[in-house]
């Protein structure tokens, strides 16, 4: 921003963003878990409690195998719906399941900590 009085400038607001900016509306990307199916949803259930009931570094490595080849699955189909069909309304329920998985994830390294596999 520019004072007019001295013509130097000022600092930015913190609260500015690009859209503010140049009189924009912000995007909105809302998450939907109404897309979400049972079936996916059940996936999770069990994958938590497997994840709980985990009884060494070995069984929690191959739960953080599954967890991150199934993420890396979800991020090439949220990279197709994005970017070559632009299909938002497959992206956003590839995105709830990929905060699914990342959730998972999270566990899972808290887990690892637990068992000394990571400090």
């Amino acid at each position: 921003m520019l004072c007019k009085k001295t013509k130097t400038l000022l600092p930015v607001p913190e609260t500015l963003n690009y859209f503010d900016l140049f009189g924009l509306p912000e995007p909105t990307f809302k998450i939907d878990l109404k897309a979400l199916d049972a079936n996916f949803l059940a996936e999770i259930v069990e994958l938590n409690e497997e994840i709980i009931e985990a009884e060494g570094p070995t069984e929690v490595a191959g739960l953080m195998t599954h967890v991150r080849d199934h993420l890396q699955t979800l991020f090439d189909k949220a990279e197709v719906a994005f970017d070559v069909d632009s299909d938002l309304d497959r992206a956003r329920l590839v995105t709830a399941q990929i905060r699914y998985y990342e959730n998972l994830k999270k566990k899972l390294v808290e887990r690892e900590t637990e068992f000394g596999m990571i400090r």
